[in-house]
């Protein structure tokens, strides 16, 4: 009977141990693919402001000399402040462009790294489980042993089982005898 429980138990324990370590596996690919897709759509989303930024920059830059030359004399001095508050507001949209793809990555990664801890705490914490319910359901066959010792029904299983205890073999569950 011992070697029944003992036999279901460790398949079971060890189904739970494998089902627990393919949900920890499948987590972890989950959230690698969903980190990696966010950090490609957020440096498309980068690339696209930063060409879209250039393009005016260039088509305004490209319209001011047009105005320049038609009217040279007249605009030097229009020009220079142009392109120098056109720069300004190019430097300045370019760094904030920088500081929301940056502020967002080190969010990404944020995210990324409490989830991916959250995911190890709870694998962890499902393995203590785990090993724990597996240590106590261990020592259950030792305890019903003890009893079948203090009175014996077969005499057989009680001269294996005194065997076991005086070789000092302390888990039941890996018995060959046929005192389980």
């Amino acid at each position: 009977m011992f070697d029944t429980t003992s036999t279901t138990l460790c398949v079971v324990l060890k189904a739970a141990l494998v089902t627990l370590c393919v949900v920890f596996d499948t987590a972890l690919v989950t959230l690698c693919v969903v980190f990696d897709t966010a950090s490609v759509a957020l440096c498309v989303v980068f690339d696209t402001a930063l060409v879209t930024l250039c393009v005016v920059f260039v088509t305004a830059f490209v319209a001011l000399c047009v105005v320049f030359v038609t009217a040279f004399v007249a605009l030097c001095v229009v020009f220079v402040t142009a392109s120098v508050a056109l720069c300004v507001v190019f430097v300045t949209a370019f760094v904030a462009l920088c500081v929301v793809f940056v502020t967002a990555f080190v969010a990404l990664c944020v995210v990324f790294v409490t989830a991916f801890v959250a995911l190890c705490v709870v694998f962890v914490t499902a393995f203590v489980a785990l090993f724990v319910v597996f240590e106590t359901a261990a020592t259950l066959p030792e305890a019903a042993l003890e009893t079948t010792l203090n009175s014996p029904i077969n005499p057989i299983l009680y001269k294996a089982c005194l065997r076991h205890k005086r070789k000092g073999l302390r888990n039941f569950l890996l018995c060959h005898e046929p005192c389980l």
